[in-house]
């Protein structure tokens, strides 16, 4: 074939239409293939290699793609308001005697939220 007939020929073909050339991980050398058979990621590495094609399946079966981690204590029962006065005092105690100054005034701030109702803040 001519070069110029393989020029008609590419603008035959329509845009939507991609060529898949067979990516490997350059680190642990997995294919996307290799990826959706085994339903994991050969290596960390494997994320970035192939992250146009992993983003949208991310998505569709967590709702995202951002990890974002647990918070330390969030399954643990939260304390009552008034056991919270209770240990925040005694810090403020502690912080006073110690005089760490600042943290003693946060936990000022602290203690007058919850005095007050304001508890989220503590």
């Amino acid at each position: 074939m001519t070069p110029h007939r393989q020029e008609e020929a590419k603008k035959r073909v329509p845009a939507h239409v991609r060529v898949v050339v067979d990516v490997h991980c350059p680190v642990c050398g997995a294919s996307f293939d290799d990826i959706v058979r085994s339903g994991r990621a050969g290596c960390a590495e494997c994320y970035h290699t192939f992250s146009d094609r992993l983003k949208p399946v991310i998505e569709r079966i967590h709702g995202e793609a951002v990890h974002r981690g647990k918070v330390p204590g969030a399954n643990l029962p939260q304390p009552r308001q008034s056991s919270q006065l209770v240990v925040k005092r005694r810090a403020l105690r502690e912080a006073i005697d110690t005089q760490n100054f600042e943290y003693a005034a946060a936990l000022r701030d602290q203690i007058k939220a919850l005095e007050e109702g304001g508890g989220r803040h503590a």
